[in-house]
């Protein structure tokens, strides 16, 4: 039996191949061949120069949402965070509200925390394969138990 390649694999096989003699890939070779429309890596952009400057300005608009912060004591100690937070109730990117809006709604305070979790376990799940590819420390699988403590904590309180 003959297996077909996905896409996945097939786009995998033109990035791969657009290395250079280190093994090396940059953002810049990708698009390059990207621009081709016989190229599987063609359909992964937006063409369209109207849907294109779109595109690219809610990216960055929502790069500088996230640069914005604010000073808070806590305690006694000074704390730098966020001064907007992704709206949990908002099904698509792009909705934010202020961190200090949502202190004393339960719901709406519980999302944020758990959509933090979320990005929490992606990055430790992404160096725990990391290291394990390189054969490095495996201290992630603490990481990530104490992660999913503190989900499990913010769904009980629910």
């Amino acid at each position: 039996m003959i297996k077909q390649a996905t896409r996945r694999e097939l786009i995998r096989q033109a990035i791969a191949e657009l290395a250079d003699a280190n093994g090396v890939i940059t953002a810049k070779a990708v698009f390059e061949a990207a621009r081709s429309p016989n190229s599987i890596l063609h359909h992964e952009f937006e063409w369209n120069g109207d849907n294109a400057v779109v595109a690219l300005g809610m990216q960055r608009a929502a790069e500088l949402i996230r640069t914005v912060r604010v000073e808070v004591v806590v305690q006694s100690h000074k704390v730098v965070a966020p001064y907007y937070v992704n709206d949990p109730r908002d099904n698509q990117s792009g909705v934010y509200r202020p961190l200090m809006s949502v202190k004393d709604d339960e719901t709406i305070k519980r999302g944020v925390l758990i959509n933090e979790i979320s990005r929490i376990e992606a990055a430790i799940k992404r160096a725990s394969a990391i290291s394990g590819v390189l054969d490095l420390s495996h201290e992630f699988e603490q990481m990530m138990a104490a992660a999913e403590a503190a989900r499990t904590r913010l769904d009980r309180a629910a």
